[in-house]
């Protein structure tokens, strides 16, 4: 887990990323031209911006100019590393780290709310999508979507990784009322119990992002799922 002291008032999740990684450059492109940043502004050697990013890409209007835009190395290493799309991770600044997680990992960092100096990326659909460059200090971010994770998410998070543990899978956290075969396996005063922490799960149900990062970070330990 690399750490360098920087000043993380001004810094961006990809800044923090970037400078945790050792600052890289990515490999095969030539960063000649002295100009803005598209992304992040900064004058810099940079390269075309569609030599980077697909023409396919629908992110272009969240960059301050698509016009002849060029990239800068670090914001080319962000939506080039693979290491960046292909599984969760945490970014911290003050000092700069970055920390690749396995799902119990990602359980154990969820346990918690997450802090405003903290960053947790979870990709929904591994190497669709990028991530870091639009990530939020403060945020688990998936998908389209920046999540807070408060007191309540830590608690609801629990309460999946008991029922999970009672034999209930992911499929069936997702129904209204528990599936009858686990429950009818529990003894009584457990399947009370989970009668009752099943209603708790409501409202990660009705805001399904939530939901599924919740599946992820209450993945039982040797899943075949896990990363």
């Amino acid at each position: 887990m690399p750490k360098h002291e920087l000043k993380g008032e001004a810094m961006d999740v990809l800044d923090a990323a970037w400078h945790a990684q050792g600052s890289p450059v990515p490999a095969g492109y030539r960063f000649t031209t002295r100009t803005n940043c598209a992304r992040c502004g900064e004058h810099a050697a940079t390269v075309d911006a569609h030599q980077v990013i697909s023409g396919n890409w629908t992110g272009w209007d969240q960059w301050s100019t698509t016009t002849r835009a060029r990239l800068c190395a670090r914001c080319s290493w962000g939506y080039r590393d693979p290491v960046l799309r292909s599984g969760c991770y945490a970014i911290t600044r003050a000092p700069a780290t970055f920390t690749t997680l396995t799902y119990q990992n990602l359980g154990s960092l969820l346990a918690e709310p997450v802090g405003l100096d903290t960053c947790v990326v979870v990709p929904m659909r591994l190497m669709r999508k990028h991530l870091a460059p639009s990530a939020r200090w403060g945020h688990v971010c998936v998908d389209d979507a920046a999540l807070s994770w408060t007191s309540e998410d830590c608690t609801r998070l629990a309460t999946m990784i008991k029922l999970r543990g009672w034999g209930f899978g992911s499929d069936m956290l997702s129904r209204p009322v528990p599936a009858y075969g686990p429950l009818s396996k529990l003894p009584p005063a457990q399947r009370a119990q989970a009668m009752a922490l099943w209603a708790d799960l409501m409202p990660w149900r009705q805001r399904m992002p939530w939901f599924e990062v919740g599946v992820r970070a209450s993945m039982p330990v040797g899943d075949s799922h896990d990363q």
